[in-house]
């Protein structure tokens, strides 16, 4: 697991994603926040969008988590 940045609420930041493996490849971002969690998936990224970036400001403590990714191999549910 990466160790995350700390970002103030209403601070910018990028969630930058870096690829290994074949594209193309597509993930699921875990958001979780005072609302409760949201999934998102990404799909398609070529290697022209790696690193893909994701630019986030949150207003309210707010934790984002890569859960899985996919490449032309196959799925990772346990990336790093």
């Amino acid at each position: 697991m990466v160790n995350p940045d700390s970002v103030c609420i209403g601070e910018w930041a990028n969630l930058i994603i870096t690829f290994t493996g074949k594209a193309p490849w597509s993930f699921t971002l875990r958001t979780e926040d005072k609302n409760g969690v949201t999934d998102k998936v990404y799909t398609n990224i070529t290697d022209a969008g790696n690193p893909f970036i994701i630019p986030v400001g949150p207003g309210t403590t707010t934790t984002y988590t890569v859960i899985s990714v996919t490449d032309a191999y196959g799925k990772q549910n346990d990336p790093s």
